[in-house]
């Protein structure tokens, strides 16, 4: 990328997320900039996005967490475990006590 400013919404959006697997911020990224530009999406609604998504992720993440200690204990292997979580096994190990 040059140093130039990207001159349009979509420029800015490629600049600012260019690699291939960013394809799905890409796409959210230039939904919400059309419909922010139009005044359909307000900073309010955005920000009120965004607070939903930590919440639901904080939520997913202690479902994760009890699951994982639940598995291991009813017998599961540690590195199956974190495997089937996409969590890395020292977060797992962690949630255990083991760290």
């Amino acid at each position: 990328m040059t140093n130039a400013t990207p001159a349009t919404d979509t420029e800015l959006v490629a600049a600012m997320f260019p690699a291939p697997e960013d394809a799905p911020l890409r796409q959210a990224a230039a939904e919400a900039a059309e419909r922010y530009r139009r005044g359909e999406l307000s900073l309010e609604q955005i920000g009120a996005r965004l607070a939903e998504a930590r919440r639901a992720e904080a939520a997913a993440r202690a479902a994760a967490r009890i699951a994982g200690v639940l598995a291991v204990r009813s017998g599961g292997s540690k590195a199956g475990t974190a495997a089937a979580l996409g969590v890395d096994r020292m977060a797992l190990l962690k949630w255990l006590g083991e760290r």
